[in-house]
């Protein structure tokens, strides 16, 4: 059987239903096969919030409740059980509990002084602290000129293997500096966060209580717990009624504390955030924006040779396929609130989502042995090189950009589009001018790409207008157009008056 590696979003884990320390009150779930061969019936399982692991060949693979079990029955789809691997919460085989990984954390900062930090960026709904690892050549000091890129994992509790994954990462970047090239030209040139356990409390949860917890823990008041950290973006953000769900994502948009300092820190990076992996499990697939659509987000043209070179340096090392592509073609279904589409959209940091291992749920899913993490590890370091690479080519020019093929295109008599390319693929922030002597108005570059456009509403039909584009670069470094003077209220070049 051939599946389309997909993950386990929407969900409907309402009963999880294991009582504290592990002692089984009833049975967690059941894992079916769902045909979807109708149109529709995908769409149908997402919007009810169904916890689906993977969709293709016409059949979804479903984790569910009893109930849900029933609904789904009651809905005419015909199911086929299948099997779960031991969900005994204890069984660590290798993995690290919350507690070890604030430890492995201070170990790192006290085995590498002058390289690693360590510090929180907020608190969790039961009191955890969201720590963040800092790594750089001077880490006690903020490097303005310096490219930062954010690396998180295990946002879904139940991902135990993103976690080591991450953690494999960072020691090899920390064992090899000063003696491989690559790994000390990073740390050198870049300040790189790392946030191993970004859910902390539902990651304590899956090591207590129920292995295949997905959500955080916030008590919704109805009997249920926990929101899905991610579908609480506000990007495109929309809940199910059901708090049960899996994937509910929440009474409102950056509901959550974990999602909330998230946010604060990523805001407070400003334009020097170049690059974001959030790590997960299962698929093989290397993901970008869009999430809430099959559509491709605009100005992730640059993105499509990076996701393909990471899925190249990535197959030779232990001859596994990843799968490169938008999140909503990749996974076979769409999400609404994700991650990654707020930081696109909303911030212009380019960011990914990547799937690790394994590639089915028949080959382990989200339980599998210790003996995946080592050889996990040592394919996600060769990718996370080629990202690292990437976003320390896209985020350190440090020449102007170029401004060129500067046009005002008319939309209506009251509207106009200014658009222009630059050189520098890094630009990060786009303005434009209504009078001769500018009063710049501030516009976020949406697509960190090349390609820019304004679209200036509101406009006088028949009055003089100015505009002047104007990019900035990392550094600080601007350039700005001539200045174009046009009049709205034709649809055609000549309304377009002169450029000085």
């Amino acid at each position: 059987m051939k599946w389309n590696r997909t993950r386990r979003w929407l969900a409907g884990i309402a009963l999880t239903a294991i009582t504290m320390r592990g002692a089984v009150a009833e049975s967690p779930g059941r894992l079916v096969e769902v045909p979807v061969e109708w149109p529709g019936a995908v769409d149908f399982l997402v919007r009810e919030g169904f916890d689906i692991w993977e969709v293709g060949d016409g059949r979804a693979l479903v984790y569910v409740s009893s109930g849900e079990h029933e609904t789904l029955e009651r809905e005419g789809f015909k199911l086929t059980e299948r099997p779960l691997p031991p969900l005994d919460p204890k069984a660590v085989d290798g993995y690290l509990t919350f507690a070890e990984y604030e430890a492995a954390m201070q170990a790192r900062v006290a085995a590498y002084p002058g390289r690693v930090s360590l510090s929180t960026i907020g608190q969790t709904h039961e009191g955890r602290e969201l720590w963040m690892l800092k790594i750089s050549d001077n880490v006690a000091l903020d490097e303005t000129d310096e490219p930062e890129v954010l690396l998180f994992s295990l946002q879904h509790a139940r991902e135990w293997l993103s976690g080591m994954t991450l953690l494999g990462i960072v020691d090899h970047l920390l064992d090899n500096y000063g003696t491989e090239t690559r790994s000390t030209q990073i740390i050198d040139s870049m300040q790189l966060y790392v946030i191993l356990v970004a859910n902390p409390d539902g990651y304590v949860f899956t090591h207590t209580n129920d292995r295949l917890w997905r959500k955080n823990r916030r008590n919704n008041g109805n009997g249920t717990f926990g929101v899905d950290l991610n579908r609480n973006f506000p990007y495109r953000w929309a809940s199910s009624t059901s708090t049960s769900s899996a994937t509910w994502g929440g009474p409102s948009p950056l509901s959550e504390p974990e999602n909330i300092a998230l946010d604060n820190w990523v805001k407070s990076r400003g334009t020097r955030l170049v690059g974001c992996i959030n790590y997960h499990t299962y698929g093989n697939l290397i993901m970008h924006s869009w999430a809430w659509t099959t559509a491709v987000a605009p100005g992730v043209e640059t993105m499509g040779p990076l996701v393909n070179g990471m899925a190249n340096a990535m197959r030779p090392v232990h001859n596994q396929t990843f799968v490169p592509g938008s999140w909503g073609v990749a996974l076979g279904y769409t999400g609404a609130g994700v991650t990654d589409d707020t930081f696109h959209a909303v911030y212009g940091v380019p960011t990914l989502t990547l799937e690790v291992r394994p590639r089915t749920a028949a080959e382990g899913g989200f339980v599998v042995p210790g003996t995946y993490i080592l050889p996990t590890q040592q394919e996600q370091i060769e990718g996370a090189f080629v990202f690292l690479d990437w976003a320390l080519t896209h985020g350190a020019d440090p020449t102007p950009p170029v401004l060129s093929n500067v046009q005002v295109l008319p939309v209506s008599s009251s509207a106009v589009d200014i658009r222009w390319a630059t050189d520098d693929p890094a630009t990060r922030s786009v303005r434009y001018g209504r009078t001769p002597d500018t009063p710049f108005v501030a516009t976020p570059d949406r697509l960190r790409g090349q390609q820019h456009i304004v679209r200036v509403t509101g406009l006088t039909a028949g009055a003089r207008h100015y505009a002047r584009a104007v990019s900035e670069n990392l550094a600080g470094d601007i350039a700005e157009s001539d200045l174009i003077i046009f009049r709205p209220g034709g649809l055609d070049a000549s309304d377009i008056w002169a450029v000085e």
